[in-house]
């Protein structure tokens, strides 16, 4: 959705462009807020993932002498339990640090060109920023994985983390590394279209490769993480309930999800 509205945008700026030749500067703006945090999003998604989110918990050992990194990727599994509860989780605040550093760094690239491209425009210094974020992260990615394998009682989920752990860095990295090729062997005047090109066929390959994953029913993945919500909708087609996970290790109950129709979100 975001990203679809990012598109809407920025076709409302270029429409008006073609009209005044100037365009709308709030269009263009939110073209590159919205896509920005369109980003931000898979950021989570993948980091979560990784950190076991959705995972029941029979499944994963709990050690209650967790290193402060350890206890972030803990929190990371659990990205929305600040919303739905009173304690203060590690991995909601880093999820908000997140976007917050994405919207910030869209918009001090605004400050060098206003055009929506200079979100693509990894040469001034918040687009180093943002690659540098890129690496950080996919190096998070491959600690949360770790953690994650290691911490899971079942032997074959161990081959899925590891996976896991290289789409998702394949995905982190391939930007960076791109926009780092093209800095030093593409002319000037190709390399913005020519790190859009790539970027986006590596990028869309990883997201492919990293929803079969998650997805496909013959995974042990799928097999383990099915969440199936007890209880009545409310009126409005919502509910909150307490949720109960069907893994081989036999049924648990789970932490709290919000129910909307047929979707649901964990609140752990």
């Amino acid at each position: 959705a975001l990203d679809a509205g990012s598109s809407l945008f920025e076709i409302i700026h270029l429409y008006i462009y073609g009209k005044n030749g100037v365009g709308s500067y709030v269009a263009d703006a939110l073209a590159a807020h919205m896509e920005a945090v369109c980003d931000a999003f898979l950021v989570l998604l993948l980091l979560a993932f990784a950190a076991g989110w959705t995972l029941p918990n029979d499944v994963v050992r709990v050690n209650p002498n967790e290193g402060m990194v350890q206890k972030l990727v803990t929190d990371l599994a659990k990205p929305l339990a600040s919303f739905s509860g009173t304690v203060v989780n590690a991995g909601s605040l880093f999820s908000i640090m997140i976007i917050a550093l994405h919207v910030v760094l869209t918009q001090w690239g605004r400050t060098y060109n206003e055009e929506f491209e200079s979100y693509h425009d990894f040469e001034h210094l918040p687009g180093r920023l943002l690659m540098g974020f890129r690496i950080l992260c996919g190096l998070l990615l491959v600690i949360c994985t770790v953690q994650t394998r290691n911490k899971c009682k079942l032997q074959h989920l161990h081959k899925f983390y590891v996976k896991v752990a290289i789409v998702g860095f394949a995905w982190f990295v391939s930007l960076p590394l791109l926009a780092w090729f093209c800095s030093w062997f593409v002319p000037y005047y190709m390399r913005r279209p020519t790190v859009f090109l790539w970027a986006a066929m590596a990028q869309t390959t990883s997201l492919l490769l990293f929803a079969w994953l998650v997805t496909t029913h013959s995974t042990s993945y799928h097999q383990v993480s099915h969440v199936t919500a007890a209880g009545k909708n409310s009126h409005d087609g919502s509910s909150l309930t307490e949720s109960t996970v069907a893994g081989p290790l036999g049924s648990a109950p789970e932490a709290r999800t919000w129910k909307f129709g047929k979707a649901k979100v964990r609140l752990d």
